[in-house]
């Protein structure tokens, strides 16, 4: 009878591990601040709404990519700024911290940002590509996971975007 609930213990172990591999989708939410070290003092509040998709390898390794745009601009004084777009790729690691569903993980990846700004009589648009990091917790429950944590999503020459990202997924 102990040979039966071991080999019923490892099967339903094997089953766990392979169900947490595969495709899945989902949508986030970012709050963004973005400052330039050229500028002092002036902070642009940016949020962005986005879709994702990604494969998880196992219950460590997953990869995915996301777009977003933005939707809400920031005015200072007469000039508008806004978030047209965000593309990127990110490596997505998690350590799961114990059977309640909970874990940390760290993002790693390359993003290309599109923004636009305004004032009367001028506006200006442009992209650049930047390395992206972020880390936080992660809860998951059957095929839903949500995480929430902080993402720079761009750092490249004086100008940062980063602030904090809201996922929820579902798992095909």
């Amino acid at each position: 009878m102990k040979k039966v609930w071991v080999a019923g213990l490892m099967a339903l172990a094997t089953t766990a591990a392979s169900a947490a591999e595969g495709l899945y989708a989902g949508a986030t939410y970012s709050t963004i601040s973005v400052t330039d070290s050229s500028v002092p003092g002036v902070k642009v509040d940016l949020d962005a709404l986005g879709v994702l998709g990604g494969y998880r390898f196992n219950d460590h390794v997953a990869v995915e990519g996301r777009l977003s745009t933005g939707v809400k601009d920031e005015r200072l004084g007469n000039a508008k700024f806004s978030l047209d777009s965000y593309v990127g790729v990110n490596a997505l690691g998690t350590l799961p911290l114990n059977a309640s569903g909970f874990s940390l993980y760290g993002t790693l990846g390359y993003g290309r940002v599109e923004v636009s700004a305004s004032a009367p009589g001028v506006s200006a648009s442009g992209s650049e590509t930047s390395v992206s990091y972020g880390a936080g917790l992660m809860f998951t429950s059957g095929r839903f996971a949500v995480r929430g944590g902080y993402e720079s999503l761009f750092d490249k020459q004086g100008v940062e975007g980063d602030g904090v990202t809201l996922t929820a997924t579902y798992a095909f």
